[in-house]
């Protein structure tokens, strides 16, 4: 899915933000600043959940798909708690660990699904 990825690049880029300015790169981090580049990156991962739902739907996928889908909504808004502009500290739990778990998530939910059904 391009938009829970393109939420997690710009999670990833949030710490070169100092290098992409001296290297005269133009990420979403320079254009934007820290706190813009933020909520980017919510929007993106707001508009995954919907787009997965619509995918599971159109795919023909049943309860224990859609029920994936809404564990998987909730790790990112955990992850989303984990990063702030002002404390990056937390950003590799919430890049790495919270995007392996979401993503192990929908893959174990979706073969549940079609096993079951």
């Amino acid at each position: 899915m391009a938009t829970w990825v393109a939420g997690f690049d710009i999670f990833y880029a949030l710490p070169d933000e100092a290098f992409d300015r001296t290297e005269g790169l133009h990420s979403a981090v320079v254009r934007l600043g820290v706190p813009r580049a933020i909520i980017l990156a919510k929007l993106l991962h707001g508009i995954t959940i919907p787009a997965l739902l619509l995918f599971g739907w159109g795919s023909g996928f049943g309860m224990w798909y859609f029920a994936g889908v809404v564990v998987a909504a909730g790790i990112l808004v955990r992850e989303h708690q984990l990063v702030r502009a002002d404390d990056l500290s937390k950003l590799d739990a919430a890049f790495f660990t919270m995007n392996a778990v979401m993503s192990m998530t929908v893959f174990a939910f979706a073969l549940v699904d079609r096993l079951t059904a």
